[in-house]
């Protein structure tokens, strides 16, 4: 199912994508990949907010995330939201 769901991602397929996430989190809601992928995917699709929910989700269950704490800080600053972002960055 990750795998699958990853290959819908990549191919920019979000909607579709997300659904797999969303099957996979509903069996296993501990996911650090799909939890970070979702994120991923929440951004692309501009709700940013819950991009960044899921981002912490990730955090909390691996607090030496980097790639999460990287992709959470530039959420962040999109959202201007810098000190946010420097703390994040400064975590990794």
């Amino acid at each position: 199912m990750f795998n699958k769901a990853n290959e819908l991602l990549f191919s920019q397929q979000f909607k579709e994508s997300l659904k797999c996430y969303d099957e996979l989190l509903n069996i296993n809601p501990d996911h650090i990949g799909a939890l970070n992928n979702k994120a991923t995917i929440l951004a692309e699709i501009g709700k940013l907010d819950e991009s960044i929910e899921f981002y912490n989700r990730s955090i909390l269950l691996d607090l030496n995330n980097a790639e999460a704490l990287y992709n959470k800080a530039g959420i962040l600053t999109t959202m201007g939201k810098l000190k946010e972002a420097i703390q994040c960055i400064d975590e990794v």
